[in-house]
């Protein structure tokens, strides 16, 4: 073997696990997105279903539950999404010639699973949604 071919797949390797990490990195952002914004509300309300003895407890308990947990989820993504911008070396932003911060895919990736949830959320109340009082009747 040509020591010159060993040096450059060895010199390679780096850069392909590089990519490896940041395209895992990239899915684990892109699905703990759809967990914010879909996951934690739905676990909310069923979580407090279960807890709640009563139908009027359950949307106040319910709210309780989400908003720390969406928190706590949004922190885990601002820490997966540092962790992006570590491995690939993100962007630069300059503001009056200072650098600013690094703009990682969490950024766009945030609004746009909020857009994709609340259609859903339409989608689901107009076409798969079932009345409720019907089943007390």
């Amino acid at each position: 073997m040509d020591t010159s071919q060993a040096t450059n797949t060895r010199a390679s390797a780096p850069r392909r696990g590089h990519r490896v990490a940041a395209t895992l990195t990239f899915a684990v952002l892109a699905v703990g997105c759809l967990v914010l914004w879909v996951g934690v509300p739905m676990a909310g309300v069923w979580l407090a279903g279960q807890l709640a003895s009563t139908s009027g407890y359950q949307l106040p308990l319910a709210l309780l539950m989400i908003v720390p947990a969406m928190f706590l989820v949004a922190a885990g993504l601002a820490w997966v999404n540092a962790l992006w911008l570590r491995i690939t070396g993100g962007e630069v932003v300059l503001v009056r010639q200072i650098p600013v911060r690094r703009k990682g895919p969490l950024e766009v990736m945030l609004p746009v699973c909020g857009v994709i949830a609340a259609i859903a959320l339409v989608v689901w109340f107009l076409l798969f949604a079932e009345n409720p009082s019907d089943h007390f009747l």
